[in-house]
C-alpha cells in the first residue's frame, strides 16, 4: 500500500548487483539506457551521488545518438531524483517525459513509460495534499494496466495507492474494496511480495474500520511472508498494526508490548523517523498505564528525535501527548505550557502547508501552460505539413488537362462551402464551450467559498478548544488550587466564588461557540444525529419547541453534502427565532433512494413570499447559494398569520 515504497537495504543491493552485472553484458544503447535508469532510481535511497552519476551517462547517451525516447528516460530518472527534494523541478521533470513520449509511435513500450509517469505526478500530487489529483493520476494509472497488461506487478501497486488515498480521505469502505482488489491480485500472480503488501494493507483497513474479528489472519500471514523474506520493514509494520489494534481497544500492555518490538525492528534499521515515531506510541502507551515516569523518559527521547531530524509534525504531537500526561498528574501549569507549544507548531504547521499549497499550484499551473505550448506547436506543424502536401498536389493537377483543371474548382468550391459550414459548427461548438466553462468556474468558486468557509469554521472551532478553552481550563484550576491557601473575609470568599463561576460559564458558552461552528454529532455521526441534537439544543432554550422527525437516514450520504444541509437547516431554524415569532416548529428529513426531502414548518407569523425574489439578505443569499450549488429545488409556503413552510429536495 506504499506509495514510495521502502525496501529493505539487504534486497536493494542484491537488486543492484545484479543491475551493475547485466550492465556490462549488453551492446546496445536501447538496453544501457533501461538498465541505467534503473540503477538510478535504486540508488535514490542508497546514495544520491551515484544515482545522479547514471542520470549523467543516460543524458550523455541521448545527447550522443539523439534520441528523443532516451532524452525523455533521462527526464523521467530526473523526476524522481527531485521528488522528494524539489517537488515543482520533479513535476516539469515528468511533463517534459510525457510530452517527448506522446510524440513518439505509441507502441506498447512507449505506453507503459507514459502509464509510470502518471502515477509518479501522482505521488507529486499527493505528497502536495492535493488528495483528489493524485487520486485521478492513480485511477488512471490502473485502468491503463487492467486494460492493456493486466498481469503487470505495477497493477498491483496501483490498487495500493488508491487505497492509501482513499484512506487518507477517511472513505474506508472504498479503501478496502482496493485493498481487497490489491491482494486479489497479488494471489492471481503469486508474488511473495505483493502477497505480503497486500495482507497488511488489508488487515490495516480492517483495524481502522474496527472490524478485529476478521483482520488478524491476515496480519499473521504478511508477517510470515516478511519473515521468509527476511523484510525487516515489513516485520516492523506487522508489529505497528498490531499495537494500533491492541491501543483502539484500550489493551495498553499489549499494545506496549508489540511497540516494543517494533522498536527492536525499527532500529535494526537504524530508520530515526521509524524510531521517533515508534518511541512516542510507546510512550503514549505509558501515559494510559500511569507509568508517568517511563511515559516521561519515552517521550523526551521522542522529542529530542524530532528535534535532531528536523521532524516538525512529530514534535507537535509530542507535545500534545505531554501535554496530557502533565494534566493526568495534576501539572496543570506544565500541561499549559506543552499545550501552548503545541498550538504554537500547529499555527506554523497551517502557514508553512498553505505557502506549499500556493507553490505546488502554481507549478502545476506553469507545467499544464507548457504542454499546451506543445500540443499547439504539434497541431501548427502538422497543418504547415498539409499545406504543402496540398500545394504540391495542386502543382501536379495543373499540368493535366482543362477537364481536370474545371473538376479541381468545382471540387474546391465544395471544399470553400463545407470549410464555411465547418467553420460555422465550430464557433457554435466554441460559444457552448465558453457557457459550459463559465457554469463550471461559478461552480468551482461556489464549491471553493463553502469548503473555506467550513475549514475556517472548523479551525475556528479547534482553535477556541485547544487554545482558549485550554487557558481558561488553566485559570480555573490555578484559582481552585489558591483558594484554600489564601486567607479571605466571608464577602471576598463569595466574590472568589462568584469569580469561579463565571469562568465556568464562560468554558461552556467558548465550548457551545466551538461546538456550533463545527459539531462533532456531524462529523462522527451524519446528518441525522447532528440536526436532532440541534433541535434539542433549541428545545433547551425555552423559546420555541422544535419537533424533529426524520425517516430513511440509517445510511450517511457525501461529507460535504451533509455539512451544506446542516447548514441550511441551521439557518432555516435561525430565521425561525429572529423572524417569525413562532410557538412550535416541525423539522423532517426524508430520505428515499437517492432522493433527500428537507421540511422547516412553523405556525409563525408568516410573510409574503414573493418578497424573497428580491431579498438581498445574507441569510437567505446563503440558503440560495448553498441549495443551487447541491442542484436542489426549494419551494416556499407562507401566508400572513398563517405560518411558513419551507420544502427544499436534493438528489444525493
Amino acid at each position: 500500500m506504499a506509495l514510495l515504497s521502502t525496501q529493505d537495504l539487504h534486497a536493494q543491493t542484491t537488486i543492484i548487483d545484479s543491475l551493475k552485472s547485466l550492465l556490462q553484458k549488453q551492446t546496445t544503447d536501447s538496453a544501457r539506457v533501461d538498465i541505467l535508469v534503473q540503477l538510478g532510481k535504486n540508488y535514490d535511497n542508497v546514495d544520491t551521488s551515484k544515482a545522479r552519476g547514471y542520470l549523467r551517462q543516460v543524458e550523455e547517451i541521448a545527447k550522443k545518438s539523439g534520441s528523443e525516447e532516451f532524452a525523455a528516460m533521462g527526464d523521467e530518472l530526473a523526476g524522481v531524483l527531485y521528488t522528494r527534494y524539489d517537488q515543482k523541478k520533479a513535476m516539469d521533470y515528468y511533463v517534459s517525459a510525457i510530452n517527448i513520449f506522446l510524440k513518439q509511435p505509441q507502441t506498447r513500450r512507449i505506453k507503459r513509460h507514459v502509464a509510470s509517469l502518471r502515477n509518479n505526478l501522482g505521488v507529486i500530487h499527493y505528497l502536495n495534499s492535493d488528495l483528489a489529483g493524485a487520486l485521478d493520476y492513480f485511477m488512471s494509472v490502473v485502468k491503463f494496466y487492467e486494460e492493456n497488461d493486466s498481469l503487470n506487478f505495477n497493477l498491483g501497486y496501483g490498487y495500493g495507492n488508491i487505497c492509501t488515498v482513499y484512506s487518507e480521505l477517511m472513505k474506508f469502505e472504498n479503501a478496502l474494496v482496493y485493498s481487497k482488489k490489491g491482494l486479489l491480485f497479488a494471489n492471481k500472480v503469486n508474488n511473495q511480495s505483493l502477497i505480503m503488501v497486500a495482507n497488511l494493507a488489508y488487515a490495516n483497513m480492517l483495524i481502522k474500520m474496527q472490524k478485529y474479528g476478521e483482520f488478524m489472519p491476515y496480519l499473521e500471514r504478511s508477517k510470515a511472508i516478511a519473515d521468509e523474506l527476511k523484510n525487516t520493514y515489513y516485520i516492523f509494520l506487522f508489529y505497528s498494526n498490531l499495537g494500533e489494534y491492541y491501543y483502539n481497544i484500550k489493551d495498553y500492555r499489549n499494545s506496549l508490548a508489540s511497540y516494543q518490538k517494533a522498536m527492536a525492528e525499527a532500529q535494526l534499521m537504524a530508520s530515526q523517523g521509524l524510531i521517533g515515531t515508534t518511541l512516542f506510541t510507546i510512550g503514549t502507551c505509558y501515559v494510559y498505564l500511569a507509568d508517568f515516569p517511563s511515559a516521561r523518559r519515552y517521550l523526551n527521547n521522542a522529542l529530542k528525535n524530532a528535534k535532531d531530524n528536523s521532524n516538525i509534525s512529530l514534535e507537535q504531537t509530542v507535545y500534545d501527548a505531554m501535554s496530557e500526561m502533565e494534566e493526568r498528574e495534576g501539572h496543570y501549569k506544565e500541561a499549559l505550557s506543552y499545550r501552548n507549544k503545541f498550538i504554537a507548531i500547529k499555527d506554523s504547521l497551517y502557514s508553512e502547508s498553505n505557502i506549499k499549497r500556493i507553490e505546488f499550484l502554481d507549478a502545476q499551473y506553469q507545467s499544464e501552460k507548457k504542454e499546451k505550448e506543445i500540443l499547439q506547436l504539434q497541431k501548427d506543424k502538422l497543418a504547415q505539413a498539409f499545406s504543402l502536401r496540398q500545394k504540391s498536389t495542386l502543382n501536379y493537377v495543373l499540368v493535366g488537362s482543362v477537364v481536370v483543371l474545371l473538376l479541381l474548382s468545382f471540387l474546391a468550391y465544395r471544399n470553400l462551402r463545407n470549410r464555411r459550414q465547418l467553420a460555422m459548427q465550430r464557433e457554435e461548438i466554441h460559444r457552448q464551450r465558453i457557457i459550459e466553462l463559465e457554469k463550471d468556474r461559478q461552480l468551482v468558486a461556489v464549491d471553493s467559498l463553502l469548503k473555506g468557509q467550513e475549514d475556517e469554521r472548523s479551525r475556528l472551532a479547534k482553535d477556541l478548544h485547544d487554545g482558549l478553552g485550554g487557558l481558561l481550563s488553566g485559570v480555573k484550576f490555578s484559582l481552585s488550587n489558591m483558594k484554600d491557601n489564601l486567607i479571605v473575609t466571608p464577602d471576598n470568599m463569595t466574590v472568589f466564588e462568584r469569580s469561579l463561576d463565571m469562568i465556568d460559564t464562560a468554558i461552556k458558552e467558548l465550548r457551545r461557540v466551538a461546538h456550533n461552528m463545527m459539531p462533532e454529532m456531524l462529523t462522527k455521526f451524519g446528518l441525522d444525529e447532528a440536526v436532532k441534537e440541534y433541535c434539542l439544543s433549541m428545545n433547551a432554550t425555552n423559546l420555541v419547541k422544535v419537533k424533529y422527525q426524520s425517516f430513511g437516514m440509517t445510511e450517511r450520504i457525501e461529507a460535504s453534502s451533509e455539512i451544506i444541509i446542516y447548514r441550511i437547516i441551521q439557518e432555516l431554524l435561525n430565521n425561525v427565532l429572529k423572524h417569525s415569532a413562532a410557538t412550535d416548529v416541525l423539522v423532517q428529513v426524508i430520505r428515499e433512494q437517492n432522493r433527500l426531502s428537507v421540511l422547516v414548518e412553523d405556525n409563525g407569523k408568516g410573510f409574503d413570499a414573493d418578497l424573497l425574489k428580491e431579498s438581498k439578505g445574507s441569510g437567505w443569499m446563503s440558503i440560495r447559494s448553498r441549495v443551487d450549488y447541491l442542484k436542489g429545488q426549494i419551494d416556499i409556503q407562507s401566508l400572513a398569520g398563517k405560518g411558513t413552510s419551507v420544502t427544499i429536495e436534493f438528489t444525493v
